[in-house]
């Protein structure tokens, strides 16, 4: 695995699941987020459920590419089947946002 595609990966799926589990505590009501750093229309529920849509997505897409990291570290071919299906569904959850 090149170095920059295994650098793309953990920072993509580190980031993905460290905004999800921000986002769960804020919605737990654990921390409190000023309105000026939430995105336009925060409260209203239509964009929550929009935005809620995407995280069984960007956690099943996160967990493959940092499964994808350990096969590769543990010397398994199979990592890049692994990396393809998580390149594929980042896609998709890009192309879903926009």
């Amino acid at each position: 695995m090149p170095r920059g595609l295994r650098t793309a990966l953990l920072l993509t799926d580190i980031g993905f699941i460290a905004y999800w589990a921000f986002t769960a505590l804020v919605a737990a009501g654990l921390f409190d987020v000023p309105p000026e750093y939430l995105y336009s229309d925060y409260h209203n529920p239509l964009v929550v459920a929009w935005n809620w849509s995407f995280a069984p997505l960007d956690i099943t897409l996160s967990l493959a590419g940092l499964n994808a990291v350990r096969l590769h570290r543990a010397g398994n071919p199979s990592w890049q089947g692994w990396t393809i299906f998580s390149l594929a569904l980042t896609f998709c959850a890009g192309l879903m946002a926009i």
